[in-house]
């Protein structure tokens, strides 16, 4: 358990120089003391029966630095049969930067998700296949599907099937082609459909779809915004002028 051999990068990360560390405990430098009894038996358990749950592995694990401020890294620890006995070889990355900067993406997702729960338009995302990722509670009361359960959050169990099947079968395949163009050109959908509410009265929406790509492939943002009263209005506004129209011909 002794260490051996210390490079700058160990220097660097852990704030002991070489000559510090250099023929001492790896135990009581670099492990967490709420850690060194599991560490102990590890190692003992290693050296009887060749076998180590961490060895030939690449694991997150917590360590020590000089100024006993724990901090997360990555480790990886090969083992080497010499003659004399066995040497530990030792990678380790630090891995507080990118911890931080996932905590940080995690508390900006929260705060969009609980942003996008109280938006007036259905919200929801889709991937290539067009499944559902996320769908926002306007979402569920567009579609109704609201439940007085749900405290202001979207139901958690997601649609199934494609998106394209939330809509009245007379426009799924106009909506379709276009959101096959949007994916091969990276196009935004833009579509006036009905709603399928097996049944119910006609209910129109406009979609707007948008796509996001990135090294892991393309998703797509969508909206939905009822538009039932709207089209309603514009059709009676329609009849109206038809009608003074029709009535101003015979004055």
């Amino acid at each position: 358990g002794l260490i051996l051999s210390w490079n700058k990068q160990a220097e660097v990360t852990f704030g002991w120089s070489a000559l510090e560390v250099i023929g001492q405990n790896l135990g009581l430098r670099l492990v967490p003391p709420q850690y060194r009894s599991a560490y102990d038996q590890g190692l003992a358990r290693y050296l009887t029966t060749g076998e180590g749950s961490v060895i030939n592995k690449r694991i997150e694990v917590a360590a020590l630095r000089k100024d006993g401020t724990e901090f997360p890294v990555e480790l990886t620890i090969i083992p080497l049969a010499l003659a004399d006995g066995i040497i530990f070889s030792a990678f380790v990355r630090d891995l507080t930067e990118r911890k931080e900067i996932v905590e940080q993406l995690k508390a900006r997702e929260t705060f969009f998700r609980q942003f996008a729960e109280q938006l007036p338009i259905g919200v929801f995302e889709v991937n290539e296949e067009g499944g559902c990722l996320f769908k926002n509670k306007m979402w569920d009361v567009i579609m109704d599907r609201a439940s007085e359960e749900i405290f202001g959050f979207a139901s958690e169990s997601l649609p199934e099937g494609r998106w394209t099947e939330w809509f009245h079968p007379d426009d799924r395949q106009g909506l379709h082609d276009e959101w096959m163009h949007a994916q091969a050109s990276l196009a935004r959908v833009r579509k006036e459909c009905r709603l399928d509410l097996n049944g119910q009265a006609e209910r129109w929406v406009q979609v707007l779809l948008w796509p996001l790509a990135n090294d892991r492939g393309i998703r797509f943002l969508g909206t939905m915004e009822d538009i039932t009263a709207r089209r309603q209005m514009v059709a009676r506004l329609q009849e109206s002028e038809m009608f003074f129209r029709l009535l101003s011909e015979h004055l």
